[in-house]
């Protein structure tokens, strides 16, 4: 049988010591970009905070200035990757699991660069493909209907340092077959911009 082929994103598994990956999170605000936001797009800076309060359910109120503005990360090299987000947190029991476009919504982003995940890749990787880098791609809608992200690894692979993403192989489940269309893999990211020696934003 053949691997599925619907994106979902990039989801923890684990961190590259081999610990098991725990709930470790931090709270953000996307306001006014006209970027859908699901679970399992990566984020990034956006250079500045909430002008004015902000409520969520189960979490109270943020005062102005206390959550950083990210937007959906741009794809292609040389473009940084702030976090994944694990979760958009809702604003009444009746809020959509993601962020429609041009709303406000606090995010749950996981921004741990030693963490690893998996994610599907848009095309065929290859043994010799593990250790390279490649990619975000967004070349897939995401799943309104399960909040699922439509972001993808990108299966052309190179040396490149300024890469999104680092490849570090095959998933290790008996009905994932590496080497054919729809195959997943195991991702770090290679462009975080939240460590102590990269430029402001």
């Amino acid at each position: 049988m053949g691997n599925p082929s619907s994106p979902y994103g990039f989801r923890p598994v684990r961190t590259r010591s081999g610990a098991p990956w725990v709930s470790q999170i931090s709270y953000y605000f996307i306001t006014g970009d006209n970027q859908q936001i699901m679970p399992g797009d990566p984020v990034v800076l956006a250079g500045s905070a909430n002008t004015a309060e902000v409520t969520a359910l189960g979490l109270g109120t943020f005062g102005a200035g206390q959550l950083p503005t990210v937007v959906r990360a741009i794809a292609g090299a040389g473009n940084a990757i702030t976090g994944i987000c694990v979760g958009v947190m809702p604003v009444t029991d009746d809020s959509l699991r993601y962020r429609v476009n041009n709303t406000d919504r606090v995010l749950a982003v996981l921004t741990d660069e030693d963490v690893i995940y998996r994610a599907r890749l848009d095309g065929v990787a290859a043994v010799t493909d593990v250790g390279q880098n490649c990619n975000v791609v967004f070349t897939q809608s995401g799943n309104e209907s399960f909040a699922t992200s439509g972001a993808q690894a990108s299966a052309t692979f190179a040396a490149a340092a300024n890469s999104q993403l680092k490849f570090l192989g095959a998933i290790n489940e008996v009905d994932s077959t590496f080497g054919a269309t729809g195959n997943e893999g195991l991702f770090l990211v290679n462009q975080p911009n939240l460590v102590h020696d990269k430029a402001g934003v």
